[in-house]
């Protein structure tokens, strides 16, 4: 019972909070280097734009993606369980 709790709780570390903190970070350092390196020219986007802003680029980015990945994550999970044998 206790290794079966384990594996959950490695399982969910390997592969939900891992990959989340990765790509949040990803995400943060993509919009960090566009927004203080690329050149705006929209009176919304200051020249340089402070930590605040760029976290919210980033949490936008990352909501996205982890959206998408869940949405393909459900229609890979409703096909195994579709096609899978009662004796699996």
């Amino acid at each position: 019972m206790k290794e079966n709790r384990f594996r959950k709780v490695v399982w969910w570390c390997l592969f939900v909070i891992l990959p989340n903190l990765l790509l949040f970070g990803i995400a943060f350092l993509v919009c960090l280097f566009v927004c203080y390196y690329g050149k705006f020219y929209s009176p919304y986007f200051p020249r340089r734009p402070d930590l605040m802003m760029v976290l919210c680029f980033s949490g936008m980015f990352y909501a996205i993606s982890v959206e998408t990945a869940n949405r393909r994550l459900c229609v890979q999970k409703f096909h195994c369980w579709a096609t899978a044998r009662k004796g699996d």
